[in-house]
C-alpha cells in the first residue's frame, strides 16, 4: 500500500477499456498509487468524459466499441496535445501500437500487464514530461507577451519621437524665419562666448559669412 497523497496534488487519469476486469484492476491499483481514476468502457463515453472533465492523463485501449481507439486518440490529441495518452495494447496487435505512436500517443504498454510497477512508472514519466511541456509553453507565452508589450512600447516611443522631432523642426523653422527677417544683426553666444547662431544681417555687419561666424569665438 502506498502512502496517501493529498487530494489537491492527485493526478486524474481516465482509463478507457471495454474489458471490465482489466478496467477495474487498473483502477484499483492506480487508486492505491495516489491517482484519481475515471472510467470509460467505450470510445464515445471516453471522448465525452475527456471534454467535460479534462483529466491529466489517459490510459487507452485501442480496441473499443462505438468509437475505435485510434479515432479516440486522434481526437484527444487534437483537443489537447499536452495531455499524455498511454496506449494499452495486446501483444498480437503491435502494428496498432506503432500507428498510435505516430498519431501522438506518448507511450504504450503490452497487455496482459505483468508488472504494475511498469504501468505506474510509465504514467509518472509521462506526467513529468507533460509538466515540462506545459511549463515551456507557459514560458513561451510569457516571452511572446513581453515581446509584444515591448514592441508596442517601442512603437509608442517612435511615434512620440516623430511628433517631438516634427514639433522641433516646426519651431526651428519659425525661429529661423524670425531671425532672418529681423532688420538687426543677431549673434547668439553660449556661456563661454562661443557663437551658437547668427543671422545674415550679422554676416553683413561683420564681413564674415554665416558659416565663418559659426566657427568663431567672440
Amino acid at each position: 500500500m502506498h502512502d496517501p497523497i493529498p487530494p489537491d496534488t492527485m493526478r486524474q487519469v481516465l482509463i478507457v477499456d471495454d474489458d471490465d476486469y482489466m478496467r477495474l484492476t487498473l483502477s484499483d491499483y492506480l487508486t492505491d498509487s495516489g491517482f484519481q481514476v475515471l472510467l470509460a468502457e467505450d470510445g464515445a463515453k471516453a471522448l465525452a468524459m475527456f471534454e467535460e472533465l479534462q483529466p491529466d492523463m489517459v490510459l487507452l485501449d485501442l480496441h473499443l466499441p462505438v468509437v475505435d481507439g485510434l479515432t479516440v486518440l486522434s481526437r484527444l490529441v487534437e483537443q489537447s496535445s499536452e495531455t499524455p495518452v498511454v496506449i494499452i495494447s495486446g501483444a498480437g496487435v503491435m502494428q496498432d501500437a506503432i500507428m498510435a505512436l505516430r498519431l501522438g500517443a506518448w507511450d504504450y504498454i503490452i497487455k496482459p500487464i505483468q508488472d504494475m510497477n511498469v504501468l505506474e512508472h510509465t504514467l509518472e514519466t509521462a506526467w513529468e514530461r507533460a509538466g515540462f511541456l506545459i511549463e515551456r509553453k507557459e514560458r513561451n507565452k510569457r516571452l511572446e507577451r513581453e515581446v509584444r508589450e515591448r514592441t508596442n512600447e517601442l512603437r509608442r516611443e517612435i511615434k512620440e519621437h516623430i511628433r517631438t522631432s516634427q514639433a522641433l523642426m516646426s519651431s526651428e523653422a519659425k525661429y529661423r524665419a524670425i531671425m532672418e527677417r529681423a532688420s538687426d544683426a543677431f549673434i547668439v553666444l553660449d556661456d563661454h562666448l562661443a557663437v551658437l547662431d547668427v543671422n545674415s544681417k550679422a554676416g553683413a555687419l561683420t564681413g564674415y559669412t554665416v558659416e565663418e561666424l559659426g566657427e568663431l569665438h567672440w
